[in-house]
């Protein structure tokens, strides 16, 4: 699904901002947009509300650090996952995943429909 996160010009250029939904981070380098998934490879922590300085991205939580041009966690070969990034007429559209939005119960409801005690008898095999 593509969300429109407003105008190139109007996103920060020293904060990552959460998409609407909160699953993606957007912040802007120069005259491009960059879009990563809104979870921190240390302990999945968002990163929505961290800091860029000279071209490296902050987790607000546990300051882990990644290169805005491409995610990378600085000093290692692991990086953020990137989301795709389209500049319509000034406007900013990016792809996120779509979301899962059932409740507990109906995911519990669902599984509960195809587990068996035949099932549960192999797991511990």
């Amino acid at each position: 699904m593509k969300l429109n996160v407003g105008r190139l010009a109007d996103l920060p250029t020293d904060r990552c901002r959460a998409t609407e939904d909160g699953s993606t981070i957007v912040f802007r380098v120069g005259s491009e947009a960059k879009a990563f998934a809104n979870n921190c490879l240390h302990q999945d922590a968002p990163l929505a509300g961290g800091w860029i300085t000279d071209g490296i991205v902050a987790c607000p939580f546990h300051f882990w650090r990644y290169h805005v041009a491409d995610g990378q966690l600085v000093g290692s070969v692991a990086a953020l996952v990137a989301r795709p990034v389209t500049i319509t007429d000034g406007e900013v559209w990016v792809e996120v995943p779509d979301r899962d939005i059932r409740s507990v119960r109906e995911v519990m409801l669902d599984h509960a429909r195809t587990w068996s005690r035949e099932d549960a008898a192999d797991d511990r095999t």
